[in-house]
């Protein structure tokens, strides 16, 4: 049965551009009307409407060039068939692209249709999350598969009776709420120190990069010792929950953010397609059409900024600091967290390799610093003659640690936690658990290789406070590094916030771990090279300690790291 999760409320009369038969039963079913597409016609009320093509990709140039205006006929004709049409494209089928070019070109609406077998993921699909109305599934299923893999904020539709129409394209999300044009910086003192931070991904979303991002734009003015505003854009809504700066929520249409105001796409549009298609070839391109939205954005308002901070993953956004040089004169800051180029994880060809050291080298001609979160990606990013690289530790969130210590359950176990996927190298350590002395706790909606039952207890996806409170109830947190050992996982941070053991299981040499310095000198760190015959002695013999002092605590949190990052800016803008 098909559902529509109550968030969104639309007044608009929805159109689906049916390409299976489920979706054509489902607008049945919601007395919706239906338009069916056969190979490259459509059926508008009976009548055969011819379109250019079967596929409407908007990173296909002919898409935007010179099958435009076909599509916009296309269009044209669902709106003399439908009064003010809502138009709801399968995700993944062949013309899910139409839905940007509706909005882009013709100041439409458009929804997703999630179908049961859909689990791709891509620059093209976040994309059109992040410019849609919303989402309808075929069935709750489909609602449960779909959203354990997305990470961004999910917003799906009901469409029961006529309220505020949806916010269109280029909306702001502010603290105090501001129209799309002008500015909300008002007449703030001349030594207010304003800063950008641009993030693809909202601070609403799954990813470990934007919970840091979260915490700068919330706590950084207080923290800093200059008086500061810092605002931020995102291409996803947000829920506002801070009173300081400003959410500027910029949709990602993708190809269609090419698009002019005149709904045609510019003479360097097909080059700007062809340089992204070739740089797919070699890295995840999400968000290279989104600094152009952003940019026209930007050049629409009053705004101005000192210092523009712009974070990865996804680096493809990195360009947007030519714009700040050269719209506001700002200094720039390019937020790795971690390697793009030289990220010992990716595994890629050597041509790929070469290619993505050009293209980083040439973001870090742009920047007028660098920062990342360990020292170990100090020495994998591409040096510039001259730019400053600076670490800014991921930390634990310090605000959302429990007033009083959680403790684990008294049952005579040893109790471990996990958050996040195990990779392959982590079932070794799973099947040396002993099922009369051991527990393990993973958290996140993640499965684990099967074991006995009761061996592995699965808490499922939890919110920061959540997964702090479960680690507070566990004895002892493990990590398993990758076989370089140049990642500082946060999972760490959370076991060190929380005061309990840590066990670190390595390949090769502890001492060129990255967390090794991070964590020397501190009790109850144990360090277990990756094979069987370790892992057991050590799970063997192993007896909790007792939790580390606040004091060994408090310096891992965000706190301190958002200071250096105050202190960065203020140099940057000479006002140390």
């Amino acid at each position: 049965m098909a559902i529509a999760m109550p968030v969104d409320e639309i007044d608009y009369q929805p159109v689906v551009l049916a390409n299976h038969d489920w979706q054509e039963d489902l607008a049945w079913r919601h007395g919706w009307r239906a338009v069916r597409s056969a190979g490259r016609l459509l059926r508008v009320d009976g009548d055969a409407v011819l379109m250019p093509s079967q596929d409407c990709s908007t990173a296909n140039p002919d898409v935007l060039g010179p099958q435009l205006p076909a599509w916009r006929t296309v269009l044209r004709r669902i709106a003399e068939g439908f009064a003010d049409p809502l138009v709801l494209v399968g995700l993944g089928d062949p013309l899910h692209g139409l839905g940007h070019i509706a909005r882009a070109a013709m100041g439409w609406e458009y929804g997703l249709l999630i179908g049961d077998d859909y689990h791709m993921f891509s620059p093209e699909i976040y994309a059109l999350t992040s410019g849609s109305a919303g989402m309808v599934y075929q069935s709750a299923q489909a609602r449960a598969a779909f959203t354990r893999y997305l990470v961004s904020p999910v917003r799906d539709l009901r469409f029961t009776r006529p309220p505020t129409r949806p916010t269109r394209a280029g909306a702001t999300t502010a603290r105090p709420s501001v129209a799309a044009a002008g500015s909300t910086q008002g007449d703030e003192p001349a030594d207010v120190v304003r800063v950008l931070l641009v993030s693809y991904f909202g601070k609403d979303c799954r990813t470990v990069s934007v919970k840091r991002l979260g915490y700068w734009f919330d706590e950084l003015p207080g923290i800093s010792e200059l008086p500061m505003r810092v605002d931020t854009v995102t291409a996803f809504e947000e829920t506002p929950e801070a009173d300081s700066g400003t959410v500027h929520v910029v949709p990602d249409l993708f190809g269609a953010c090419l698009l002019t105001d005149a709904g045609e796409l510019p003479a360097w549009g097909a080059a700007a397609i062809a340089n992204e298609r070739l740089d797919a070839a070699h890295h995840n391109t999400m968000g290279a059409y989104w600094i152009h939205a952003v940019q026209e954005y930007f050049a629409r308002r009053g705004d101005t900024y000192d210092v523009v901070i712009i974070s990865g993953n996804p680096f493809s956004i990195f360009p947007f600091a030519a714009f700040a040089k050269r719209r506001w004169h700002a200094k720039v800051v390019l937020d790795y967290r971690d390697p793009f180029a030289n990220n010992p994880r990716g595994r890629s060809a050597a041509k790929t390799t070469a290619y993505n050291r050009f293209i980083e080298r040439g973001f870090n001609f742009m920047a007028d610093a660098v920062t990342v979160v360990n020292a170990e990606c100090v020495s994998r990013v591409e040096a510039v003659p001259g730019l400053p690289i600076y670490q800014i530790p991921n930390g634990f969130d310090d605000r959302l640690v429990p007033a009083d210590d959680a403790t684990p359950p008294d049952d005579g176990l040893v109790h471990f936690v996990h958050g996040g996927n195990f990779t392959s190298p982590g079932e070794l350590f799973v099947r040396a658990l002993d099922p009369a002395r051991h527990r393990l706790h993973q958290l996140g909606d993640v499965t684990v290789p099967p074991v006995e039952d009761g061996v592995v207890v699965r808490h499922g996806r939890l919110d920061s406070a959540g997964v702090l409170l479960a680690v507070g109830r566990a004895h002892c947190g493990l990590s398993i590094l990758s076989i370089s050992g140049f990642e500082t996982p946060t999972k760490v941070y959370d076991y060190l916030a929380m005061g309990i053991d840590v066990l670190l299981v390595h390949h090769g040499d502890a001492a060129r771990c990255a967390l090794y310095p991070v964590v020397q000198g501190l009790g109850g760190i144990h360090w277990v090279h990756h094979d069987e015959a370790s892992i057991r002695r050590f799970l063997a013999t192993y007896v909790p300690g007792p939790k580390r002092p606040l004091t060994q605590r408090v310096i891992f949190g965000r706190r301190a790291a958002t200071a250096s990052l105050a202190g960065l800016v203020a140099d940057l803008v000479g006002r140390v």
